[in-house]
């Protein structure tokens, strides 16, 4: 029974390994920020281990094992699949907002979404976010981007304007490890002097600290 079931583990941990490198869109510079399974294939993952699972306690041996592990995979993964979101509303319902008028689109990610609390390191809860972000930039083409990095109003002048001019650094570089070029963006940091919300409230000061990408669809200059 104890091999059996050494055997059952081997097998799902191996499985878990293959689906998960499975992901057909690896980073363009090796070893920078991995991109996520998308969620159809987390739903293989699970689908997977669940199946595996069901299949060795059904037939009581290993070999029920693979057959549960490609049901589960299929099934569970077409169906979590099947109603993913667009990245653009990924990103809507995770409160990144993105503009579109005319030939002007404006993403808009408030740096507490992606930063850790004053630093320019994106987060791992961020990552699916930026990841996001970059499918949005890449469906429109190949733009010029404006990158602009904005604190709220707590804290001294130099401190602020260093903070912003790394924040827009930061999402620059992750752009760039993404497979945007670097020739395509312009980043800069604006300090807190571009409130777009209120200045005395916790809520306005986390509207306040953002990073913001704007390019136009059919223009070739940096906005």
């Amino acid at each position: 029974m104890i091999v059996k079931l050494k055997s059952i583990i081997s097998i799902l941990f191996i499985a878990i390994i293959l689906v998960a490198c499975a992901d057909k869109h690896p980073p363009p510079v090796a070893g920078a920020y991995p991109r996520a399974m998308s969620p159809g294939k987390q739903g293989a993952v699970a689908g997977a281990v669940g199946g595996g699972i069901l299949g060795g306690a059904i037939t009581h041996t290993a070999i029920g094992v693979p057959f549960g592990m490609a049901a589960g995979a299929i099934v569970l993964g077409g169906i979590i699949g099947s109603q993913s979101v667009t990245p653009s509303e990924f990103l809507q319902h995770n409160g990144i907002n993105v503009v579109h008028v005319g030939d002007l689109v404006e993403i808009i990610i408030p740096a507490d979404k992606i930063f850790l609390p004053n630093s320019t390191e994106i987060k791992y809860k961020g990552e699916p976010l930026m990841y996001a972000v970059v499918d949005v930039i890449n469906s429109f083409g190949k733009v010029n981007l404006d990158i602009a990095g904005h604190t709220d109003s707590v804290g001294d002048a130099p401190h602020k304007m260093h903070l912003s001019q790394l924040w827009s650094q930061s999402v620059a570089t992750y752009l760039w490890a993404h497979g945007i070029a670097l020739e395509r963006m312009h980043f800069k940091g604006l300090s807190g002097f571009h409130d777009i919300a209120s200045t005395r409230t916790a809520k306005g000061s986390y509207y306040n600290r953002r990073v913001e990408i704007v390019f136009w669809v059919h223009h070739s200059n940096f906005v």
